[in-house]
């Protein structure tokens, strides 16, 4: 997503767009017992972990252009960034200088509904910003009613590439020559085995599956 809003707005624009990211340790964090228990269930998987943070890192130095924290805009977004169950100011962009330009782009509640006292909450968070997009229409008709806005609804920012710009990011997967499904899941339906067989027995190629987890399994 950060990418992907990036590399279109450098190309929108014609201007040089950075990313901003927070200095470690200023995002609070609430625990829950599912929380802990995730946490030590994950604890196997701590060298895939390790690996996929590592080409993270580095796929964040070469393309995002780390902390330009002298802007004269803002934007924030986009995958739950305003969930109404962990409201963080710095996702409303509370750090940016009085005067400087502040926007959303495609910014996602993750829910349809929620407690009236948490909307007025976020509608005093987004009272100084110059343009407002969510990217669902449940946010914006719950947001409209407490903010006296325009709200605009956009598509996720992965989205606005076209696939030939992503094929330029494309990397081989250790193993395969050929070609490969590659199925992504963030819940594992019950019938999941089911539909990668019949994909396997359709298209005659292997699979690569990467769960919520990001660990990634060939089958």
């Amino acid at each position: 997503q950060a990418y992907a809003l990036r590399s279109s707005l450098e190309k929108i624009t014609g201007k040089s767009v950075g990313i901003y990211e927070y200095p470690v340790g200023t995002l609070k964090q609430s625990k829950t017992l599912k929380g802990y228990v995730a946490e030590l269930m994950s604890l196997p998987q701590r060298g895939n972990i390790r690996l996929r943070e590592k080409r993270t890192d580095a796929f964040k130095k070469k393309w995002f252009f780390l902390n330009d924290d002298d802007a004269n805009i803002y934007i924030c977004g986009s995958d739950q960034i305003w969930n109404p169950n962990n409201i963080q100011s710095k996702f409303y962009l509370d750090f940016v200088k009085k005067g400087t330009t502040k926007a959303s782009d495609a910014a996602s509640m993750g829910v349809s509904n929620t407690e009236p006292e948490k909307l007025a909450t976020i509608s005093k968070m987004l009272m100084d910003f110059d343009f407002i997009s969510v990217r669902e229409p449940e946010a914006k008709q719950m947001l409209q009613k407490y903010v006296d806005k325009d709200i605009n609804v956009h598509a996720d920012p992965t989205l606005l590439l076209k696939k030939e710009e992503w094929y330029e990011l494309e990397r081989p997967v250790p193993g395969l020559r050929s070609g490969y499904i590659l199925i992504y899941l963030l819940h594992i339906p019950t019938d999941a085995q089911k539909v990668i067989n019949e994909l396997k027995r359709r298209l005659k190629e292997p699979v690569v599956l990467i769960d919520a987890s990001g660990n990634v399994r060939y089958l």
